[in-house]
């Protein structure tokens, strides 16, 4: 059970992560420097995390498409278009809700804590049954494809209503 809450710390860490990465890449995030060390300190805690929960090769895997923003582009995308929209239609983006801001830091910490509960509590891999055939890697895939294509669409269909 608690591979589960480890997992869900973090994807929510990945999600506050990405929405707070917007506003760093646009300059516009209040600290930068601080913002710099901890997003490396959260990408390995996640790389860790991921890597306990589903093996070794299918971990780092998870986690190399986290980092190079695969998983962002596929799922996550949904959760900016508040940010997106503002940015569009006021020409400045809005400031960082602090509410994401507080989740991020809440997640990098308990991480660790979760991952400490399951180097005790759950076998290494435990997770790695859920992604262990082919059959569930073509289904992870093909569901990042078609977020991928609703991004898409959504952007050719929106853009120019906004």
């Amino acid at each position: 059970m608690s591979d589960f809450f480890l997992f869900t710390a973090v994807v929510i860490n990945h999600a506050a992560y990405s929405y707070l990465t917007s506003f760093h890449h646009a300059g516009l995030h209040p600290y930068p420097r601080g913002f710099s060390s901890s997003s490396s300190i959260s990408t390995l805690l996640r790389t860790v995390a991921l890597v306990w929960l589903f093996g070794g090769i299918s971990g780092i895997i998870l986690a190399a498409l986290a980092l190079f923003d695969i998983i962002n582009f596929s799922f996550f995308w949904v959760f900016m278009i508040p940010a997106a929209m503002s940015i569009r239609k006021f020409g400045e983006a809005s400031k960082i809700h602090p509410f994401a801001a507080w989740v991020w830091q809440v997640s990098i910490i308990a991480i660790p804590v979760l991952l400490v509960i399951c180097f005790f509590t759950q076998p290494f891999a435990s997770l790695e049954n859920y992604l262990h055939s082919f059959w569930q890697w073509g289904v992870l895939l093909g569901a990042m494809a078609i977020g991928f294509l609703c991004k898409v669409l959504f952007a050719r269909i929106y853009a120019s209503r906004l």
